[in-house]
């Protein structure tokens, strides 16, 4: 049995929608966007000011599970990523054909 919490993030546009189990807790905190080394610790102290007692122990580089940057999406583009997907599946159906052949020959 998996024992361990799923958390399912999704952003959309501005909006971030966090889905998980009653039982677990999530704290959000935006951080400021800031330059350069001295910015980037003020932006580390901010963000430790913010934190709940409880949190602070999450707070460190071993505890980051994942980071990536939001883009946004359209309808559009989810349109060409089927498009892309499905060309790489034809071209996928079609080289195990041939390799078939080529087995056959």
């Amino acid at each position: 049995m998996n024992a361990r919490r799923k958390v399912l993030l999704i952003t959309q546009g501005n909006l971030v929608q966090v889905y998980a189990d009653r039982q677990t807790d999530v704290k959000h905190v935006v951080a400021p966007l800031m330059q350069g080394s001295a910015g980037e610790i003020a932006a580390e102290l901010y963000i430790e000011s913010r934190l709940p007692y409880p949190y602070r122990d999450f707070y460190f580089p071993g505890n980051l599970r994942i980071q990536c940057i939001a883009e946004p999406c359209s309808v559009l583009d989810l349109y060409w990523r089927d498009v892309d997907l499905s060309i790489v599946r034809e071209a996928k159906r079609l080289r195990c054909d041939m390799e078939v052949v080529e087995c056959r020959v």
